[in-house]
């Protein structure tokens, strides 16, 4: 995915993203990491993942669209970047705009 994706950014996510023309079940793959450098305990990285994975969860229908239209495979990491933990509501606005971004360059490349 690193060496053969695309990426997108919108602070404080990194988006590193693969299309497949593999059209099977699930169409959207995902994963979520934070850096141990950064953030040194478990309970801290664990609460910005589950933040991530929430602000995915309230808009991965837009994703999932776009893949059943282009009946392509979509795989995903997003990577927080951010120096510190920010509320949910700023990770879902992050969210949004790293999705828009994902899903303008795979209309781009289509």
């Amino acid at each position: 995915m690193f060496s053969d994706g695309q990426s997108v950014f919108s602070y404080p996510i990194k988006a590193v993203f693969l299309q497949t023309p593999d059209y099977t079940d699930p169409l959207v793959c995902i994963a979520v990491t934070v850096s141990k450098r950064q953030y040194k305990k478990a309970v801290d990285r664990n609460l910005i993942k589950r933040h991530l994975r929430e602000a995915y969860r309230n808009q991965k229908s837009h994703l999932h669209q776009l893949a059943k239209e282009q009946k392509v495979n979509i795989q995903i990491m997003y990577i927080f970047v951010g120096k510190s933990k920010n509320d949910t509501s700023h990770l879902s606005e992050a969210m949004r705009r790293v999705n828009k971004r994902i899903k303008t360059t795979l209309n781009k490349s289509k």
